[in-house]
């Protein structure tokens, strides 16, 4: 696989090709392979399946479908595969995660992913593809059957070798094995906002956390490019699409297609009965299929049909009266509303593609520590979004950096890697080489002035997503910025110089410093901006140079300039830089660095210098290192079990405890090594802001697992304070469970926040132990009392 080096399309011919071969000509991007294609073309369609009224030509290849009857070619991927899952041949994808809105059918994928399931299908035998093909299908019809009764048993089947004048079969029944990979997680959709592609209703994007297993080392060519697709499919409740709600089975098939033969889809409908569900009979609709084999509805008569039939564009009278109207030279009519229905599209497989990306082994990592790091995490820091103002990126989104906020656990990796393009539409808006997309990462400058009093109401001024409470706690980098921070110290000394305002607006003042009878007329010197016009507060706040997580200063500065530092040009020139730097119009599209460790724990806040416009977009994010791990839960009406790791708090939801047709969507944060009885859990929204608790039933509640350490003749209480400036209160006992060795306090709980849980004192234990003592002295005195009077 590979991106390619053209935005044209990968030939099918090889005359067409470097040396006659297109899997290895770099021009062009390929992800299949030529030789699937060819097996697609060859293949016969699948018959059974429901095409509705589309008029198929006759055409009887796999690469005709309902949604494209014309076969259009998109690279090497097979259209049959691609609009059709699970698919009945095989397939070089690997299945990674499904997400359904019925997981009763879970099973069923599971059980038929190509990971687990072998597939048999028919294949040319390797001398009739090599020697009388020569690998290339010019023009097929689908002669590939799809059972093995035809494949075998062909009239077609035998061929007259052209060099050994043998008799021979063209094509045999083979077993493609399993990928022999776990099946793929399968979990209930989340609920999104229509017509906001992926946005499910708070600010964060639907995203999917991939823990990259490690069976992908196995794979050749991990190390040079991997891809990941995305399908989706929409399915229309106007039919009854599935066969049951457990079952990946089609609810409808060749029986509900156009009766006639090449069938018009603007004219002659499908047998669905979609009148029936409406409590009609074939009676109200029987025009629509009038005259039989020759149906136009343009025709008059079409106006007296009630219209509820499967077909394009459907004219349909939900009033019911008699059809009115009319003269001698028009039919009457009903009153009818034209609806917009393609039959191609119901229900419809849509298809994303990331570029290639690589895998590699740990190992690779400079000063890597087989003992340390071998189950560390590898956190990637990466941009999502493209050049353009919001309408013209629609349905993709403007530039952020993802994850949102970047939460990385102290001592862990945190990988910073990025793709742009040079091929976005030269009038999209944006900075820098019309058409091009470039990112980069310097850390923010501290707040330019002191916007904190509490004897006024400008204190609250920039009391955003929590600021204050994280920039007590140290976070370095003021959001509302939009200038970078010092990497390098510089070695002059700074001069004192006027802040943000513009100097025409402050006062002057006096070597002595003090106010001019002008500045005192004018403004009010004990207010802000102007009891500061040297900025004094910023030299006293900014503090030293921030080292972001204790990435040194060639990290940063690569990460800010994009300037290779592990590239040299050669020996005398040392790095090698680029043309135009200040919006990196000659830096390369791609930024990778190997992943580095972090060691310093804190908040940092960030921009990127060359796409935040201000006012017209924002590039900002945060780094955030703590002796924490962020888990991310994604609940729907199903229920959700999570794992943990050692330390790390896990997460229950009992199935039907979150709303129907919602999804409760949050961050779990469990604070480690504090040396305490118990971990601290926080529970807040998933993009780290509030916690959405309105998704819960009224009677439902979550099983947060809280590891914590017993102590004899002590119970475990809960502790809960709402935000960190809190003092602690208490929330109820807790019950005890063991798993995988660890403790666990269980605590059910309904809001977000912080809990903890302390040993407190069980008073009915010690009881307890002082009446079993003492029943145990009193037994033992009469036991001795009664040996010694016998003596």
């Amino acid at each position: 696989m590979r991106d390619g080096t053209t935005t044209n399309r990968i030939p099918d011919q090889p005359t067409q090709c470097q040396d006659y071969n297109c899997d290895t000509d770099v021009e062009y991007g390929r992800h299949e392979s030529w030789e699937s294609y060819q097996y697609c073309k060859a293949t016969s369609r699948n018959k059974g399946l429901f095409t509705a009224n589309q008029n198929m030509n006759n055409r009887n290849s796999a690469k005709y479908t309902r949604q494209d009857n014309d076969g259009t070619r998109y690279g090497y991927e097979c259209p049959e595969e691609r609009d059709y899952y699970p698919y009945w041949r095989s397939s070089m994808w690997r299945d990674m995660a499904i997400y359904t809105n019925t997981v009763d059918r879970c099973p069923a994928y599971q059980r038929e992913s190509l990971n687990v399931k072998d597939r048999w299908e028919c294949k040319f035998t390797d001398k009739y593809f090599e020697d009388v093909l020569y690998k290339y299908v010019p023009n097929s019809n689908g002669e590939l059957p799809l059972n093995e009764e035809d494949c075998v048993n062909s009239e077609s089947i035998w061929y007259i070798h052209p060099e050994s004048g043998e008799t021979l079969k063209k094509y045999e029944w083979v077993k493609i094995s399993a990928w022999g990979l776990d099946a793929p997680e399968c979990t209930q959709t989340r609920t999104t906002r229509t017509n906001h592609h992926g946005t499910p209703g708070d600010r964060s994007y639907w995203t999917h956390y991939w823990k990259v297993p490690e069976e992908i080392l196995d794979i050749d060519g991990h190390e040079q490019c991997c891809v990941i697709r995305a399908r989706y499919n929409i399915t229309t409740d106007d039919y009854q699409a599935w066969e049951a709600d457990d079952s990946i089975g089609a609810g409808l098939n060749y029986m509900n297609n156009s009766m006639k033969n090449n069938p018009d889809p603007d004219d002659d409908p499908a047998w669905v009965k979609i009148w029936e569900d409406f409590g009609l009979t074939y009676e109200d609709i029987r025009y629509s299929f009038e005259p039989e084999n020759n149906v136009d509805n343009n025709d008059a008569t079409q106006k007296k049909s009630r219209g509820y039939v499967f077909r394009n564009d459907p004219e349909v009278d939900p009033f019911g009266y008699e059809p009115m109207g009319g003269s001698s030279e028009d039919e009457a009519s009903r009153i009818l509303l034209q609806l917009a229905i393609n039959t191609d599209q119901f229900g419809r497989t849509f298809q994303d593609r990331t570029h290639c990306f690589s895998v590699k082994e740990r190992t690779d990592i400079t000063n890597y520590n087989r003992g340390r790091d071998a189950d560390s995490d590898i956190t990637l820091v990466t941009v999502q979004g493209k050049r353009g103002n919001i309408v013209q990126v629609y349905p993709a989104t403007e530039y952020f950096f993802i994850p949102e906020p970047a939460n990385i656990p102290a001592g862990s990796y945190v990988h910073f890697c990025w793709t742009g393009s040079n091929r976005n539409p030269n009038n999209n808006d944006g900075q820098g080489l019309q058409g091009s997309d470039r990112s980069n990462i310097c850390p923010l400058t501290q707040q330019q002035w002191d916007k904190y009093d509490s004897d006024d109401a400008l204190g609250d001024y920039g009391d955003v997503d929590g600021y204050w409470t994280k920039r007590e706690g140290g976070a370095v980098g003021d959001p509302g910025n939009n200038y970078p921070d010092w990497i390098v110290e510089p070695s002059y000394g700074m001069p004192v110089y006027y802040n943000y305002a513009p100097k025409r607006d402050l006062p002057r003042v006096r070597k002595a410093f003090q106010s001019s009878r002008s500045a005192e007329k004018d403004f009010d010197l004990d207010e802000i901006p102007y009891n500061d016009p040297y900025n004094k507060f910023w030299f006293s706040e900014r503090g030293a140079v921030s080292q972001m997580a204790g990435l040194d200063t060639d990290v940063l500065g690569a990460l800010c300039t994009t300037r290779r530092v592990d590239a040299l040009y050669d020996e005398k020139y040392g790095l090698f830089d680029y043309g135009n730097m200040e919006e990196f119009d000659d830096a390369g599209t791609t930024f990778c660095i190997e992943p580095i460790r972090v060691t310093e724990t804190g908040e940092w806040n960030f921009l990127c210098t060359r796409n935040n416009n201000f006012s017209n977009r924002s590039q900002k994010g945060s780094l955030t290192v703590t002796n924490s791990r962020t888990e991310y839960v994604s609940a729907t009406v199903t229920g959700y079990y999570g794992d943990a790791l050692e330390g790390q708090a896990k997460i229950v939801i009992l199935p039907k405890y979150v709303k129907e047709g919602d999804s409760l969507d949050f961050q779990v944060t469990t604070w480690l090594n504090r040396g305490e009885e118990s971990t601290i859990v926080q529970l807040s929204g998933s993009d780290g802001g509030e916690f959405a608790a309105d998704a819960l039933e009224d009677d439902g509640w979550i099983e947060v697992w809280i590891p914590y350490t017993g102590k004899s003749l002590s119970k475990p209480t809960a502790w809960y304070r709402a935000t960190a400036d809190d003092s602690w209160s208490e929330h109820s006992q807790a019950s005890i469970e063991y798993e995988a060795g660890t403790s666990y306090g269980v605590i059910q709980v309904t809001d977000g926040g912080f809990y903890t849980i302390t040993n407190e004192i069980d008073v009915l234990a010690i009881i307890a132990c002082i009446l079993g003592i003492g029943i145990f002295g009193t037994a033992m005195f009469f036991v001795i009392k009664k040996n010694c009077m016998k003596k």
